[in-house]
């Protein structure tokens, strides 16, 4: 431990990550961009892995790379998925190779929505979006169908 070390603060999100999944049928953690967060093992074990990229080749390889570490360390997890966020129309299919060279599940994508922007630059809770968001929508579908399938048998 030295400077700028965060060994203590991590050792208490994972005690804390611990006690809560404990606790909780389900426990969402949403973390931050990088793979600091897995190669600290911050959390001990998930039903799933769900790794959000943009639409771009770079961001794509970064998930498989995020998926890749996960499955090095040996981290307990139950499925890997993708979501692919920002889509603008004609880079879905442009970015197909790439997604399934991956090995990722593609659970879906969020259009591209200056309404998100606008949101985020008023200061608004996304969760505000109107229904007719094509993002609200899209993110709607996706966690419907992650639910879903952490209600499958397999979970």
């Amino acid at each position: 431990e030295g400077p700028g070390c965060y060994c203590y603060a991590n050792n208490i999100l994972r005690r804390l990550i611990d006690q809560l999944s404990g606790a909780y049928r389900a426990v969402v953690l949403d973390n931050e961009a990088g793979l600091e967060h897995l190669s600290r093992r911050t959390a001990g074990c998930a039903d799933a892995l769900v790794v959000v990229s943009d639409s771009t080749v770079r961001g794509v390889r970064s998930a498989h790379r995020i998926a890749n570490l996960a499955r090095e360390l040996d981290l307990p997890i139950g499925s890997y998925y993708l979501v692919v966020n920002k889509v603008v129309p004609g880079s879905a299919e442009a970015l197909q190779g790439e997604i399934d060279r991956t090995g990722l599940t593609l659970l879906g994508s969020v259009p591209y929505d200056p309404a998100v922007t606008a949101w985020d630059l008023a200061g608004s809770p996304l969760t505000t979006l109107p229904e007719t968001s094509p993002a609200s929508a899209a993110v709607g579908a996706i966690v419907e169908k992650l639910i879903e399938r952490c209600r499958s048998p397999k979970w």
